[in-house]
């Protein structure tokens, strides 16, 4: 690829078994970027695995951070949501969707929270359309 100012020519396979070069602008070439990975996402679906944990043990009365980890999922839009109860939690703090080697995507969310006793924590997933519960382990 060779670059002219807000422009790059790349060379691309043709139908026709030899390159051709191609003189694009870098948001078009930002925007072929983008929907190549998007084509990827979509050739090879995976539902996320979610592990819901905190960062210490469990302790009544103890603050402590609430987390929920979807991992190895494709394509990216993917929703976690924080609950005690039957409430989210709002404010909940939320990483940078990142991805690994294989292409698949993780995303991290989190709060502080001060357990209770009978309360239940749980994590719901939206992805693809279908939305998953994930509970924490009690005391």
């Amino acid at each position: 690829a060779e670059t002219d100012g807000d422009r790059v020519s790349v060379c691309v396979p043709s139908a026709f078994r030899h390159l051709r070069v191609l003189n694009i602008s870098i948001g078009e070439m930002r925007a072929f970027i983008l929907l190549a990975l998007a084509m990827l996402c979509v050739a090879n679906p995976s539902p996320p695995h979610v592990f819901v944990y905190t960062f210490k043990p469990l302790e009544e009365g103890e603050e402590n951070t609430l987390l929920c980890h979807a991992k190895e999922f494709n394509p990216p839009n993917i929703k976690l949501e924080l609950f005690e109860g039957n409430k989210v939690f709002n404010g909940a703090n939320q990483t940078d969707l990142s991805f690994e080697s294989n292409w698949k995507f993780k995303l991290t969310k989190f709060i502080k929270i001060t357990p209770k006793k009978d309360a239940e924590y749980s994590c719901h997933v939206v992805h693809m359309g279908k939305t998953s519960i994930y509970k924490l382990e009690s005391f």
